[in-house]
């Protein structure tokens, strides 16, 4: 306080003080009335109206037992936040007292210490900061969302791109001469019509090679469901080469992407592919694009439908944003009927 200039400084910096001072008391359950220490039941794992809004959000977080991508994005949400609401003074408001208005700010925040701030990303922090509060709306410590009814910014949803051909056999001439286990794996997970973290904790228990068919966790949306998907003829041979050495408990794509006791992240897969694929032979499709250039092929040979059941999609929408070309296949069919009025 004596260190501050001005009258307003010093008011500031003591406001600060004392804010930092009770939480520091709250966390010791010291009571100055009687003067003794109170330890609250389970205080440094519960959530309660009067917890700091930071730590309140790292407490939803560690309960709500997220996994794969969204734990990693969620995160990497919580890093960007945590500095945020630090910068304007956020960080100790108790969780109970936070408003639409104070979750606008620390969005507008956000947008100025990350480099990349788009309208898909101000939407993506509204859907990871409202799923976080709904577990905080579980344990009681808020009394509604404030980021529910926060508008979402307009989008332009970008067709995603798909490899040629011509890229196809570049990488796939590219990946046996460095590394035989990931051409291997760009070949089954291209057919496999998996994600790329469901297809990571694959087991040697849910591969069947003899029915082909390879069972999946499904770890999107509000209920994870196992589901079976088939090993296609022209992939059974890799599938054949992966499995060799694999017990029933091993993960089948583990450190190396071979067989191991241990599982990887996706980050693992992308990295690779950053780093050569897109680095040494300047292909600008990313790794999950796989999927969609397999879904869009699937649609095209056989039909949209058969392909939104080979990725287990709850409906043919979803599948149309894998199946670049679908639109353009029903355009040109459409085209071709030659149904007249008057004959």
């Amino acid at each position: 306080m004596n260190e501050a200039k001005t009258l307003e400084e010093r008011r500031a910096v003591t406001k600060a003080l004392m804010e930092l001072e009770l939480n520091e008391l709250k966390k010791l359950g010291f009571n100055p009335i009687l003067e003794k220490h109170i330890a609250p039941f389970e205080q440094s794992h519960s959530i309660f109206p009067q917890t700091p809004f930071l730590e309140a959000l790292r407490l939803a977080f560690a309960k709500a037992g997220f996994q794969g991508r969204t734990h990693t994005d969620i995160k990497s949400v919580l890093g960007y936040v945590e500095k945020a609401s630090i910068q304007i003074g956020l960080d100790y408001v108790s969780i109970s007292e936070i408003k639409p208005s104070h979750m606008l700010l620390l969005l507008e925040q956000c947008g100025k210490i990350k480099d990349r701030w788009t309208a898909n990303t101000y939407n993506v922090y509204i859907k990871y900061l409202s799923i976080l509060f709904g577990q905080l709306l579980q344990h009681q410590a808020v009394e509604f969302n404030p980021v529910r009814d926060l508008k979402k910014k307009k989008t332009i949803k970008n067709i995603r791109p798909v490899l040629s051909l011509e890229e196809c056999a570049r990488v796939d001439q590219f990946t046996k001469a460095y590394d035989e286990r990931l051409w291997r794996f760009v070949h089954i997970f291209f057919h496999s019509g998996s994600r790329t973290t469901e297809i990571l904790k694959v087991k040697g228990e849910h591969v069947d090679l003899k029915r082909q068919k390879v069972r999946y966790l499904v770890l999107k949306g509000k209920n994870y469901e196992w589901v079976e998907r088939t090993i296609k003829d022209i992939a059974v041979p890799f599938w054949q080469a992966a499995m060799e050495g694999c017990s029933k408990g091993d993960y089948v794509f583990s450190k190396g992407l071979q067989p191991g006791a241990s599982s990887i992240r996706a980050e693992q897969i992308s990295r690779r592919w950053r780093k050569h694929i897109k680095g040494k032979l300047g292909i600008d499709c990313d790794f999950y694009s796989l999927k969609h250039l397999n879904t869009d092929q699937t649609a095209a040979l056989l039909d949209l439908k058969t392909a939104s059941a080979h990725n287990s999609h709850k409906s043919t929408k979803t599948t149309l944003t894998y199946a670049v070309n679908e639109r353009e296949r029903v355009h040109q069919k459409l085209k071709e009927v030659n149904n007249s009025f008057a004959d």
